[in-house]
This record gives C-alpha cells, structure tokens and sequence, in this order.
C-alpha cells in the first residue's frame, strides 16, 4: 500500500516538492531519422493559456546521451506571446531529446522525442585553425517595417567543444559562442545560453509581435562581443 501511493505522490509531483510537470501544450518537431547528428533542426511551440501575469520563463533542452546532456536554454525576461522557435543541435547518437519548460510563476512543462541518427554528430579530427574560432559575420532578418514575424539570428562559429569521439580531449580548449542577448529599446528581451550540444554557426529564430529597436548582442567564452 505505501509503495502504491509513494509512486501516486511522485507521479503527480516529480519534482519532489515543486509544481507537477505537464505534458502538454509543449509541442517539438525534430526529425525521427536524421542523417548527420551534426546539424538537427528543431522547432518548439508553446500553446498553453497561462493565467494573468503569467509568462514562459525558460525553455531548456538535453540529449542525455550527449557527452554533455545540456543542449541549448532559453530565458525570457519579459513575455513573448506567441513562443515560435527554432535552432539547429548536436545529438551524439540516437535518443530522446528532452525540452523542459517553466512559467515564472513555477509551472513546468515537459516533453521527450526520440530521435534516430545515422552519423554521430560527435566532433572528430583535429581542432579548427586558431583563424577559423573566433565569431564573425552576425546576420538578422527581420519583419518589414518592424512588424510581427520570425526573428532569425546567426553567428558564424565552429562552436568547438573539446570532445571527440565523445570523449574529453583535454588538448583542445573549447571556443564556442556562449550567449546570444536580445533586448528591445534596451531593455532585455531574451538571452539563449548556447552549450556543448549546439551545432556549428549557432542559429536562433523566434516570432515577436513586435520586431521595432531590437539589438543582438553574441558573446562567446573567450569574453569577445560582437553587435547586430
């Protein structure tokens, strides 16, 4: 009898104490078979109807299988309505994907794909030309006339993680962008903290409703900056 309703008590509250996560309204797209682990679109939608003041706080993605599980985190410092986005990952081999959400009132979300992949998306061979790891050409495309739409964001970066094979080279000093900072009339709108498991040239898009005065700033590990 307590075995059956210790396992009711964590399935309604898995967080041990924290608000139960949910299934629902988190909505994924990512391929079920992928060719090259290196380069993995992935969509997230947010559908739910959240109550007044409420607002999607974090998106966080993780490969478990990944050498490092962690993959890509959004955080929203004010609302976005609707939640559109996309990227590109790194998935090691084949396995669940696993996106979290929380409001900033401390509802979670959660949900898993599978994902088959033909090629590891591991790095191999040596490490890029010191001339090649430093970020470079910053692109944006926005709505006409600041309008509602897709924001599309990319730096240009080999994203070095010092794994290969899977595996820890610590002969290679990992360089990868670290962060991308949206704000909009310089007040912060979105900062996307990349990880290990990002592709190279890391790519964001989201919808706003508004796309008027927006800055993009990317930093990367070496604490160089560079501006859009």
């Amino acid at each position: 009898m307590h075995y059956w309703v210790a396992l009711l008590l964590l399935l309604a509250n898995p967080a041990l104490g924290g608000e139960p996560v949910l299934m629902q309204r988190l909505k994924v797209r990512l391929p079920a078979v992928i060719e090259d682990g290196a380069q993995v679109p992935l969509r997230i939608a947010f559908d739910e109807r959240l109550d007044p003041g409420e607002y999607l706080k974090t998106i966080q993605v993780q490969a478990p299988l990944n050498p490092e599980p962690d993959v890509i985190r959004f955080e929203f410092l004010q609302a976005v309505v609707p939640i559109r986005l996309a990227t590109r990952i790194r998935l090691s081999e084949s396995q669940r994907v696993v996106i979290r959400a929380q409001s900033n009132t401390g509802r979670q979300w959660q949900t898993e794909v599978q994902v088959r992949v033909a090629l590891s998306g591991c790095l191999t061979g040596p490490a890029p030309a010191a001339e090649t790891m430093t970020m470079h050409t910053p692109r944006v495309a926005m709505p006409d006339a600041g309008g509602a739409g897709e924001v599309r964001a990319q730096v240009r970066h080999p994203m070095e993680n010092g794994f290969r094979n899977g595996v820890r080279d610590h002969a290679i000093t990992p360089n990868r962008v670290q962060t991308l900072s949206i704000s909009r009339a310089s007040s912060p709108l979105a900062v996307v903290q990349f990880h290990a498991g990002t592709a190279s040239n890391p790519y964001v898009s989201l919808w706003l409703n508004d796309s008027r005065d927006l800055t993009f700033s990317w930093q990367d590990l070496q604490g160089l900056e560079l501006y859009h």
